[in-house]
């Protein structure tokens, strides 16, 4: 994900957006096209919520530019589909966990971008919230939205992933369709545990 950041340089190859390399974007146009999520970090800003969010929409309208009405109802919106517009007047350092990460996915929707990254976007969330988040991320994969995805929960990849990257602990790196990759065995050999653990836990999870 760093290199399609470009925090990482590739190392060979190149890396295509709708058939144009990314090595080839400014980091403005780079900015406009991909949206990242990081993991929620312990808050020490004491930006309003809405403040956050309407940041993502920075590339869109320049370094000088200010929000005006338009702005905060895209802004809005995006806060109402995460579930959370009630915190959209609340100081970020006072949110939990969940309530940044929340509002970290708000604020790259507001960019509309081509490609999402996300980091373990659930990783802070509490059940209820995890559902959430997938049906939301199913909503934009419906709408065509592009996005790739990190998780160490293989559910969470079976519900709404049409491939799936699965490295070993040695690095092995192997690619195919969940229904492939997410197998009782592969999951017990990846995860270090027995077939039959996985399966009584993960009962989704098919053979």
């Amino acid at each position: 994900m760093r290199t399609i950041l470009g925090a990482i340089p590739l190392l060979s190859g190149e890396i295509l957006l709708d058939g144009i390399s990314i090595q080839k974007m400014s980091p403005r146009q780079r900015a406009q096209s991909i949206a990242w999520v990081p993991q929620a970090q312990d808050g020490i800003f004491a930006f309003s919520v809405l403040d956050m969010v309407l940041m993502g929409l920075a590339p869109a309208m320049g370094a000088f530019a200010v929000p005006g009405k338009r702005e905060q109802v895209i802004a809005t919106e995006q806060l109402d589909k995460m579930g959370i517009s009630h915190l959209a007047a609340r100081r970020w350092n006072t949110l939990s966990g969940g309530e940044r990460q929340l509002a970290l996915i708000a604020r790259a929707l507001v960019q509309q971008p081509r490609l999402l990254l996300l980091d373990e976007p659930a990783s802070s969330l509490d059940f209820g919230h995890q559902i959430q988040l997938l049906d939301t991320l199913t909503q934009l994969k419906s709408g065509g939205m592009t996005m790739l995805m990190s998780t160490h929960h293989p559910l969470h990849a079976n519900a709404i992933a049409d491939s799936v990257i699965r490295i070993e602990t040695d690095g092995h790196v192997s690619q195919g369709l969940p229904t492939e990759q997410l197998t009782t065995d592969k999951l017990a050999t990846l995860y270090r545990v027995s077939a039959d653990q996985i399966h009584h836990h993960l009962s989704a999870i098919k053979h």
